[in-house]
């Protein structure tokens, strides 16, 4: 997908549904019909794109590819007074990193773990926090009997965190966090059972 290959047409859908940083929204003229299509085909290919960039045949994420890109997202973002949502997006579609094969088969793998903690921002946090949560879903076959979903999750996002907290420590912290997320879900799961 061209999104994941080529930082400018990543910006350049961008620059299709948001407006500039630096833009009062009294000087955007009123969209035409046309600029409300492409718009809505914008987004949906944005909705769409779950490929990390620099995603190999195998599976795998080549980290020199992805760091240039990212790299590259983020100079052009910065001229097109776009640079938040562009992280926001980015942390999107990291959330679909496939896990690590080789060395500690924890997620995300770690040339997605090295890119989040050098480029790390809060946009790019909340991206990557919240595409987790919209995403991830529930995964019935891999809850244990008898085992609460939001619990397991919560478990397993606490696990991952741990795995990366000396090497990255800022994709721990995003990690700790959603698993707070789902631990809270599950109180208040129980809670609502209780209460029944």
């Amino acid at each position: 997908m061209w999104l994941a290959q080529k930082p400018e047409f990543f910006i350049e859908i961008l620059t299709l549904l948001f407006r500039r940083s630096d833009e009062l929204e009294t000087e955007r003229p009123e969209p035409s019909e046309y600029d409300l299509s492409r718009a809505i085909q914008a987004e949906r290919l944005l909705k769409s794109w779950h490929r990390v960039p620099g995603t190999q045949a195998d599976g795998s994420v080549d980290g020199d590819a992805l760091h240039a890109w990212t790299q590259s997202v983020q100079i052009l973002a910065e001229k097109e007074a776009r640079r938040v949502v562009a992280e926001i997006r980015i942390g999107n579609v990291f959330a679909y990193s496939p896990p690590e094969k080789d060395a500690d088969t924890a997620w995300p793998c770690i040339s997605v773990r090295d890119v989040i903690d050098e480029f790390w921002s809060q946009a790019l946090a909340n991206g990557f926090e919240v595409g987790i949560i919209y995403q991830r879903g529930l995964d019935q076959s891999t809850l244990a009997e008898g085992e609460a979903p939001k619990e397991r999750l919560a478990k397993q996002y606490f696990d991952w965190a741990e795995a990366s907290r000396i090497e990255w420590p800022k994709t721990a912290a995003c990690l700790q966090r959603v698993s707070e997320h789902y631990e809270a879900e599950a109180r208040r799961e129980d809670a609502k059972a209780k209460a029944r």
